[in-house]
């Protein structure tokens, strides 16, 4: 038994005592400097040339800021996502869509089908107020 326990005492190292922690401490920033250098370097070039430039713009690909109107946008638009697609089509089988540059939609062809004729002369009245006075907002029937 003594034997067996001199040859694993032999074998088996004692560990180190750790460093203080100041010491530690110092060696891991002059290792994260290090770092940091080698980081720091890639960019000496492009800070140089930075410096001598006359002129810096920022940014360096000019974005465009041509003006869109709201009617290209909308007709150019197409639904991406799923519920994007879903409401397209529930607005797309609608019958309150103004279709084909028409006054009235089918939904208010429908209405005005079913009501009678002062009725109707009474809606259509009300519609065209509206419409001219979105016109022109001065003009009043």
């Amino acid at each position: 038994m003594k034997k067996i326990f001199a040859k694993t005492h032999k074998r088996t190292k004692k560990l180190d005592t750790p460093l203080p922690k100041f010491i530690s401490e110092k060696a891991e920033r002059v290792a994260s400097y290090a770092e940091d250098k080698k980081e720091v370097s890639k960019w000496e070039p492009i800070i140089k040339r930075n410096r001598k430039a006359e002129q810096l713009t920022f940014p360096l690909k000019q974005p465009d800021y041509s003006m869109q109107t709201i009617s290209n946008l909308a007709q150019n638009w197409k639904p991406e996502t799923s519920l994007e697609k879903q409401i397209a089509e529930l607005l797309e089988s609608s019958e309150n869509n103004l279709k084909d540059q028409k006054l009235l939609t089918q939904a208010e062809l429908k209405a005005i089908e079913a009501m009678n004729l002062e009725d109707v002369f009474i809606e259509i009245y009300l519609i065209l107020h509206v419409v001219i006075f979105f016109i022109n907002p001065v003009f009043i029937i």
